[in-house]
């Protein structure tokens, strides 16, 4: 019988653009950790647009006119971790 590790769950949450350095940081983490972003629609699109990270999960909460950096619903998509 072949025992398969499971993977922990990890959820990165921006409130600003990453630097390039950090998106190749998520690159580590994806050998370690099932991980996803958790950002703004912005930041995912972005994130779409210019990473060459393939295998990127971005949950994409509403953009704050107001505040940027605030992720309204966050609270609730963290429940899943």
């Amino acid at each position: 019988m072949v025992e398969v590790a499971v993977k922990q769950k990890l959820a990165l949450v921006l409130g600003s653009v990453p630097s390039v350095e950090e998106v190749d940081y998520f690159r580590l983490l994806a050998e370690t950790y099932d991980f996803c972003v958790i950002a703004s629609e912005s930041i995912c699109g972005y994130l779409a647009q210019t990473s060459y990270f393939n295998q990127l999960t971005c949950i994409a909460l509403r953009d704050h006119d107001e505040n940027p950096t605030f992720l309204p619903g966050l609270e609730k998509v963290l429940e899943q971790f």
